[in-house]
Formats: C-alpha cells, sequence, structure tokens
C-alpha cells in the first residue's frame, strides 16, 4: 500500500478540527470531522481516532497472537471495528456529558482497514470512501448519514440540488453525540492497482467527483495537494481533509 494524506485549515475556519491517520503498515486509514463548541470538535475527532487506532492495535494484535499463520476472520474484523467505534461513541460522550456546562461535541469517522485483501469499512457520518478502479470507474462505498443524504435516497431532491440545500450540514448519525450509535460496517474485496480515496464534506462539497476520479487517475497517490488547492480557490469555507491510498 502507498498513500498520502492531507489536512487543511479551511480558508473561513480559526481552527481545524478535522483529524487524519494513515498507516500503510497497519494498512489503517481514517478520516473523522469533528464539530461542537470551542476546540469541541478538534478533541471529538482527535479522540475518535486515537481510540479506534489503538483498539484495532490491541484487538487485532491479540487475537492473531504469536501464530503468524493464523488469520483473523471477517466476523472477527467486522466485530472489532464495530467495538472499537462504539468505545469512541462512549468515549467522546462521557467527555462532555461529565462537565459543569456540557456543549455537544462528536464527529465523523470514516475508517478503512485492509486485511488480506480486503478493505473492513467503518462509517458513521457525512465523511466519504470511494474506490477507483481503472478500467471501471469510481463510486462511493459509503452512504451520507445526512439530512440531505437521506433526501436523495427517497428521491426528494437531485444530487446538484444537495450541494447547495440549506440543511446539507445537519447530520443523522455523529459519533459523541448519544449514547449509542448504529454504525456500518462494509467489506470489499480489493485487487493490485485498486485506489481508495478517504475525505471529508470539506472536499467534496467544492470539487466533484469527476475531478478526484481524474485527478487520482492521472497523479495518483499525489493527487490530494490539488485537489485541497482546487477546493480552497473555490471558497475553502470548511476544513479539507483526504487520504489517498494506492493498493497493491
Amino acid at each position: 500500500m502507498k498513500s498520502v494524506a492531507f489536512t487543511h485549515l479551511g480558508a473561513v475556519r480559526e481552527k481545524n478540527e478535522d483529524a487524519v491517520y494513515a498507516d500503510d503498515n497497519m494498512q489503517l486509514y481514517i478520516v473523522a470531522d469533528g464539530m461542537g463548541g470551542y476546540a469541541g470538535g478538534e478533541i471529538a475527532s482527535h479522540m475518535a481516532l486515537d481510540i479506534v487506532v489503538k483498539d484495532l492495535q490491541e484487538m487485532n494484535g491479540d487475537m492473531a497472537g504469536a501464530g503468524a499463520d493464523q488469520c483473523l476472520d471477517e466476523d472477527t474484523l467486522r466485530e472489532n471495528l464495530r467495538q472499537a467505534v462504539y468505545h469512541a461513541n462512549d468515549s467522546i460522550y462521557q467527555c462532555y456529558s461529565k462537565e459543569a456546562d456540557p456543549s455537544p461535541m462528536g464527529t465523523t469517522l470514516t475508517a478503512v482497514y485492509i486485511y488480506n485483501g480486503v478493505a473492513y469499512v467503518a462509517h458513521v457520518g457525512d465523511s466519504r470512501a470511494y474506490l477507483i478502479r481503472g478500467g471501471v470507474g469510481m463510486r462511493q462505498i459509503t452512504q451520507d448519514h445526512s439530512v440531505t443524504g437521506e433526501m436523495l435516497r427517497k428521491g426528494e431532491i437531485k444530487p446538484e440540488e444537495a450541494k447547495n440545500h440549506p440543511k446539507r450540514h445537519m447530520l443523522t448519525r455523529a459519533i459523541g453525540y448519544y449514547p449509542l450509535v448504529d454504525v456500518d460496517i462494509m467489506v470489499l474485496p480489493i485487487e493490485d492497482g485498486d485506489m481508495l480515496f478517504l475525505c471529508t464534506d470539506g472536499l467534496y462539497n467544492l470539487v466533484s467527483e469527476e475531478e478526484i476520479y481524474q485527478s487520482m487517475l492521472s497523479d495518483g497517490a499525489q493527487a490530494i495537494p490539488k485537489l485541497i488547492l482546487a477546493a480552497l480557490e473555490k471558497g475553502g469555507y470548511d476544513n479539507i481533509s483526504a487520504i489517498s491510498v494506492v493498493c497493491g
């Protein structure tokens, strides 16, 4: 695996509440977009990222044990991912609920863990993961847990209407806002030469999927700096984060 990860302060933001993690040795890639009061979103996104990374290192390492030829099965990997996100949700919720004057804070989280040629994806919120396969095209792996995402799936609005809809930033799921959270878990076989692209809404709301696709085809893992610059040139009204992964 070969990855490139960037996070950039938006043109009109005072704080970067996004967080990214990319580890080609562990083959774990995460983007998180925090939200909340003063410093709350930044704390939430980094807490979620740190907890998921640590939990997966411990759970998967412990279960694999010392035997190099012992493989973790799909059900175990799915459950480990789910439990790691549950742990992050509980920790963030407890963090702000114990404050004297709590301000709700939360975060999106999209994580891809690659094991034995299979991508395991855990997802909450409206950050995104895409699969790009040469000769086939690009498709969004995740579903947006947002008001506009729900409206799109019900056919109530068209894709071009969603980008400027007044409720486009309203989430229907986030980590840390409530005691419990539903986590989408997807399993996706990958091939050598496939590319994965993870990003927060600060990128995809300003840069089209076609621009992402063409840039990834021409520049591979080095596409991200150009895409971030394109988003900034179009206003950069939100923080911008992305990870590209070339598989193989």
